[in-house]
């Protein structure tokens, strides 16, 4: 029964591992997509008061390429490929964050029951702190 237990509570890690990797990963994707579009924007901005007119079209989708990508020298296709895969999952990750979000909030509300009502105090102001001490900075 045991190592029923200890087996379960490892797969329960490694999901919220995966979650966790998940999370951090996709708030860049759409920080990403925002800050191309803004560039996208300026940059299009500049190649149209440089250039009188501009017969071709560029898809609207855009991103950010992972790490090391933009040493690669991509064609415009490899850009746009990646970039549709990366919109084709934001949906999922976003979802997949929010799922991490209430774990979370679960494990929390578990584990701060297992404390002693001066311990819960204790914690309470430890976090206030924290977060004063965040703002300051």
């Amino acid at each position: 029964m045991k190592q029923f237990k200890s087996t379960k509570l490892a797969f329960g890690f490694a999901f919220l591992a995966m979650l966790f990797v998940l999370s951090v990963s996709a708030p860049s994707l759409s920080a990403q997509t925002k800050s191309s579009k803004k560039s996208s924007t300026k940059k299009t901005k500049a190649k149209k008061s440089s250039a009188k007119k501009t017969t071709t079209k560029k898809s609207e989708i855009s991103g950010r390429l992972p790490y090391h990508y933009g040493k690669l020298k991509l064609s415009d296709e490899q850009r746009e490929k990646i970039y549709k895969i990366q919109a084709r999952y934001a949906d999922k990750l976003e979802k997949l964050q929010k799922e991490m979000l209430a774990l979370k909030k679960k494990i929390d509300s578990e584990t701060q029951k297992v404390l002693t009502t001066t311990q819960r105090r204790n914690l309470s102001k430890f976090k206030s702190d924290a977060a004063k001490a965040k703002s300051k900075k």
